[in-house]
């Protein structure tokens, strides 16, 4: 799945997801200094096959090095600019940012317990009830959202 329909995914879906692939992978993806990274924290792919909560998002054929270094980056990378934009603003940006916090800033071995805090946090309690993780989808052409 491209990474622009995962965002159009339940958050339940979307949270099981990178839950299930983060915990069978059991490492964090990380890779020493390179031309596209310094070295101090995660990526999204590491040369292991490893990837990061997002990473998991991205699709094979979508990835490239010059993605790496930030959720910013990777949104308005691999979706239109007005989609980007919108969602960029929304709670389903943060709940991406959550995600990736596991990943990078929670030992492995606590993984588990973190992805369920995640999931029974009055912080996105409601949020979860929803349908998608971003209900609209503008795209170049359009004047208006189109709000599903």
């Amino acid at each position: 799945m491209k990474f622009a329909e995962w965002l159009r995914q339940p958050p339940l879906v979307v949270l099981a997801h990178v839950e299930k692939c983060l915990l069978e992978q059991g490492q964090k993806s990380t890779e020493p200094e390179d031309e596209f990274f310094d070295g101090s924290g995660c990526k999204y792919r590491d040369n292991n096959g490893n990837k990061c909560a997002i990473g998991h998002l991205i699709d094979n054929s979508e990835y490239n090095l010059k993605l790496e270094g930030g959720l910013t980056g990777v949104i308005r990378g691999l979706t239109d600019s007005r989609f980007a934009e919108g969602f960029l603003n929304s709670v389903g940006s943060n709940f991406l940012r959550q995600l990736q916090g596991i990943h990078d800033g929670v030992p492995v071995e606590k993984w588990k317990n973190a992805f369920q805090e995640l999931r029974n946090s009055s912080t996105f309690a409601e949020f979860y009830k929803q349908d998608k993780l971003y209900k609209e989808f503008p795209t170049e052409t359009s004047n208006s959202p189109v709000v599903s």
